[in-house]
């Protein structure tokens, strides 16, 4: 019989950070008395990688290691471990990732007392350090987000690395887009929110290798804007408060990226003034194709986007994101 508590994590295997010695000392070193199975999923970019897997796992006491297919890329190999995980909850790794050491049982109690399908918590950055000591105590303080739609359509609100969620929820709400490409883990979070509220812990939980999704890349909000603009193509029937906020949200954002510094002066971003204006407009739009004209301001070469701010304050929004609420504010 399958444990109530059970975990399956599932790690894609798509690259050579995939099985990078941090990150899986850190997955098989996980406290917490739960079930737990290990569902690699190779989608043949590493050569010999099963191999690596099972030399690298072989100590791994209590555990089930299984090394699975797929096609190629993250999505894919992320859907194909949804649709083979046995256990109540699921939780993504992804290439590289570091878990604090007591991540996945922190966001397992988050999610057992607020009963939210989806809990996260917060990231670093590849440039940052992951601290396991705190994570225990953020769990027993969380912010129940009871219309996550909202947030997520403003801002990527968690990466699927940053979360734990109940696998029947994941597997309804479709798993990752797969015609996304590099911008399909995205695309999660704005699927999972239309199926209810999600909670949030007050501290991080994984160390997160893919520096893309960071506040401050132009090509993070690309692949952002390019997951909302899919995503409100397949649910048409979303109310058009959520279309227009998705645009404005955007097209502030591509206003800064274009290099506009105020919100009613001149400059490159001017040619996307209306678009944000429109999203505060009342009118019976899609914002799908809308979203796509925004896409251009996202090219160029990376780097912080918007007015230059100072480093501690650059770094602050670079290496810590989430909702931005403090949990011990507003206890539920």
């Amino acid at each position: 019989m399958t444990s109530a508590l059970g975990v399956s994590y599932i790690i894609p295997i798509v690259d050579a950070a995939s099985l990078v010695p941090q990150s899986l000392v850190a997955l098989g070193a996980q406290v917490g008395d739960f079930e737990r199975e290990y569902l690699f999923v190779d989608d043949g970019t590493v050569g010999d990688a099963e191999a690596r897997i099972k030399a690298m796992t072989r100590s791994w006491p209590g555990a089930g290691v299984e090394v699975l297919r797929s096609r190629p890329g993250f999505a894919a190999a992320l859907n194909v471990g949804l649709a083979h995980a046995t256990m109540p909850y699921v939780k993504p790794v992804g290439p590289g990732d570091v878990l604090a050491l007591d991540a996945t049982v922190a966001l397992l109690a988050a999610a057992l007392e607020s009963r939210s399908f989806v809990v996260f918590g917060r990231a670093v950055l590849a440039d940052g350090q992951v601290s396991a000591s705190r994570v225990a105590d953020a769990a027993k303080s969380w912010i129940r987000h009871n219309d996550a739609l909202p947030l997520v359509l403003k801002t990527p609100l968690f990466h699927p690395g940053q979360m734990l969620a109940r696998g029947v929820a994941v597997r309804i709400a479709g798993g990752c887009d797969e015609r996304l490409g590099v911008a399909a883990a995205y695309s999660l979070p704005l699927r999972l929110a239309v199926l209810g509220g999600c909670t949030e812990i007050g501290d991080t939980v994984v160390n997160l290798a893919d520096d893309h999704f960071n506040p401050d890349a132009r090509e993070h909000w690309r692949r952002f804007a390019l997951a909302c603009a899919c995503f409100l193509q397949e649910t048409p029937n979303l109310p058009r408060s959520c279309h227009r906020l998705a645009l404005r949200s955007l097209a502030a954002q591509a206003a800064l990226c274009a290099g506009r510094k105020g919100p009613l002066r001149g400059g490159r971003g001017g040619r996307y003034a209306w678009l944000k204006l429109l999203g505060y407009l009342p009118l019976p739009f899609q914002a799908a194709p809308l979203i796509r004209r925004l896409l251009p301001a996202f090219d160029g070469p990376s780097g912080t986007v918007g007015p230059r701010r100072s480093e501690p304050a650059a770094r602050a929004q670079r290496l810590e994101f989430g909702v931005g609420n403090d949990p011990l504010a507003d206890r539920p």
